[in-house]
């Protein structure tokens, strides 16, 4: 029987020193708000799992470091995207606009953070979207539902 962590409903919020969410198996999102604060170190991730990660509604936003960096599977049924940057600073708002600027998320990390993973239910495959985490500004566009994959370590 494989290990696995489910977000399913509810509010979450993660104050990491290392990994932020860790599942030792599969990481499954279907619901809620899930909101990761770190880590700061390369040698952790704001996501970790070992088999896969899936997500298929919810709204989760997790900055940390991007040295361990990952974002949901391909086989996830709601659109993701992963951003490495710059360093931006603890408190800084991390923004995801659709291009009529509709803010889909508005959230602030209380760490440092050169990563961020959003995923929620208004992001879909062929549309752009602007990602502004502090200082920095990227537009995206969803040529599948999941956008940068960070790194694979083996996944």
């Amino acid at each position: 029987m494989s290990n696995y962590f489910l977000f399913s409903g509810g509010h979450t919020e993660i104050d990491a020193e290392g990994d932020g969410i860790d599942a030792n198996g599969i990481l499954t999102v279907s619901g809620g708000e899930t909101y990761v604060s770190g880590p700061t170190g390369d040698g952790n991730g704001a996501l970790d799992y070992e088999t896969g990660a899936v997500i298929t509604g919810g709204i989760l936003v997790a900055a940390g470091s991007s040295g361990m960096a990952v974002n949901f599977g391909n086989n996830s049924m709601q659109g993701s995207v992963l951003v490495n940057m710059d360093r931006q600073e603890a408190g800084t708002d991390i923004v995801l606009t659709d291009t009529s600027g509709t803010e889909l998320i508005n959230w602030q990390t209380s760490k440092k953070y050169t990563s961020v993973v959003i995923s929620c239910p208004g992001i879909a495959q062929g549309e752009s979207y602007t990602l502004k985490a502090g200082t920095s500004k990227t537009t995206v566009t969803m040529d599948s539902l999941i956008y940068g994959t960070g790194n694979t370590m083996g996944r």
